[in-house]
């Protein structure tokens, strides 16, 4: 064999051996991040505060899956304070407990960009009162510009009333058929 050829065959396995290293270490690290994540402790104290809010254990699976974020989430910084400004908003812990169960990404919304601008619309524009998201909590899913002011402006010039799951529910030629007379021919 060359001289040269042994020097990168030598330099290949240095850069794989320095390979083998880091994913070692990046893998140790992923395996103490998830070890903390899902740890029995750590999971214990979700359910627990979970628990203290009113969530009945019964629901934690169906929680679970509709917003697994909460697995990794720091329950400190990402449900509490959602519940603490729900709450400052006139909510109780038993109707939060509800609209968590029915919808719980509800746990992950920015407040001052999701949750903040859409009840002040719900309260000022709409004049609901704040209880009304407890029955549809979905209603913070929806886009203000492309679904809930659209659809509000349509049935305030038509003098209708109806709830939130109503307006906001149905499917554009649902609201279209139900809402502004047209025919469901498609």
């Amino acid at each position: 064999m060359s001289r040269s050829f042994c020097f990168l065959r030598k330099r290949r396995l240095f850069y794989f051996s320095k390979l083998l290293v880091l994913t070692r270490k990046v893998w140790e690290s992923y395996s103490l991040a998830v070890h903390k994540f899902f740890s029995a402790k750590t999971l214990k104290k979700k359910v627990e505060f979970l628990a203290e809010f009113g969530i009945s254990r019964d629901y934690f699976p169906i929680v679970i899956k509709k917003y697994p974020e909460l697995l990794v989430s720091d329950m400190g910084k990402t449900p509490l304070p959602r519940m603490n400004y729900l709450m400052e908003m006139g909510l109780s812990r038993r109707e939060i407990s509800l609209m968590v169960c029915r919808f719980s990404p509800l746990l992950g919304y920015s407040i001052e960009e999701v949750l903040k601008p859409k009840l002040e619309f719900l309260l000022n524009g709409i004049g609901k009162p704040v209880k009304d998201v407890v029955g549809y909590p979905r209603f913070f899913s929806y886009s203000p510009e492309k679904r809930i002011k659209p659809r509000f402006w349509v049935l305030k010039g038509r003098n209708i009333e109806c709830s939130l799951e109503e307006m906001l529910g149905k499917n554009d030629q649902e609201f279209a058929v139900e809402f502004m007379g047209m025919s469901s021919a498609t």
